[in-house]
């Protein structure tokens, strides 16, 4: 999207205001995983950049939900960082980024991120949390799914429910003749490929904020669906996006996948009074003071909690 001078200008100010904000997170009380509960995870990629973010979409999140584990995949952090985290959440598992690498898999754009949750699954319910987040009210539907271990993924404006996936290739090839060739309309061409795999449905989910329950996958199952793409579509396979489609298809195809409704688990552009989940995407992040104004309410909660 492309943004007027008066915009940039607008995001540039909003975003100091928020910096300026966020950063009392810093003054808050240390979080203790829960270290009885059943075994739910929460996992997140983090660059030194986003560390206040993370720090309270995390506690956003670990005040209205038990966790036994919180994981960092950390993106070049630094050991300043690292003390910080663990500092703020006690017995937090930091990762550097390259501990997930797998030769069989494409590097960077968030690969390292669900190649690392396909190892946490094995034993855990994993809850993969994006940096740009806050949870703002009781996540009800994302407890029942927990404790009913069904998965979960944020809907979209083009994604509000699973479908075979023959209607998403008709949706992507649609927009394909239409000039669009980004790597998730690419993929979502050739979900045929996958059909003798058990994978028949899809979503145009994001992966920003979604539940993977215990043993719904595995790392070579990972590998295999990643290397099917990966021949049909060549180098272009590493392209920022392919991770997310991944997620998306692998939650499709769960038994009983919830797609979290868009007026409750929403965007900026979205939001209302009515939201308990705001994801703030890149573009809308500084758009206003929202995530100001919502971060400040998030550090009373945690300051009274």
């Amino acid at each position: 999207m492309v943004l007027s001078v008066t915009q940039k200008i607008k995001n540039k100010i909003n975003e100091r205001i928020f910096r300026r904000c966020s950063r009392k997170i810093f003054n808050t009380s240390p979080f203790r995983l829960a270290g009885s509960h059943d075994g739910v995870c929460l996992l997140s990629q983090v660059q030194d950049k986003d560390l206040t973010m993370y720090l309270l979409a995390a506690k956003s999140f670990l005040s209205r939900v038990n966790a036994s584990k919180c994981v960092v995949i950390g993106d070049r952090l630094t050991e300043e960082s690292k003390k910080l985290l663990k500092e703020h959440i006690v017995g937090i598992e930091i990762y550097d980024i390259s501990d997930f690498r797998s030769p069989d898999l494409p590097i960077g754009g968030c690969w390292e991120r669900l190649y690392a949750i396909s190892k946490y699954v094995q034993r855990n319910y994993v809850v993969q949390l994006d940096s740009d987040t806050l949870v703002l009210k009781d996540l009800e539907i994302v407890i029942r799914c927990i404790c009913s271990k069904r998965g979960f993924l944020l809907g979209t404006d083009n994604g509000r429910e699973i479908k075979p996936a023959c209607e998403a290739v008709d949706f992507a090839e649609y927009h394909y003749q239409r000039g669009q060739n980004h790597i998730q309309i690419l993929a979502e061409r050739r979900l045929d490929i996958v059909a003798s795999l058990g994978y028949a449905k899809y979503v145009r989910g994001c992966a920003g904020f979604c539940g993977f329950p215990e043993n719904s996958f595995s790392s070579e199952r990972l590998i295999e669906l990643s290397d099917v793409f990966s021949q049909a579509l060549q180098e272009v396979w590493s392209d920022w996006g392919s991770e997310q489609f991944m997620s998306n298809l692998v939650l499709s195809n769960l038994p009983d996948t919830v797609v979290l409704p868009s007026d409750l688990y929403c965007v900026p552009a979205r939001f209302t009074d009515r939201a308990v989940f705001v994801h703030f995407i890149g573009y809308q992040r500084y758009q206003d003071k929202l995530y100001s104004k919502l971060a400040k309410n998030i550090l009373i909660a945690i300051e009274n909690s």
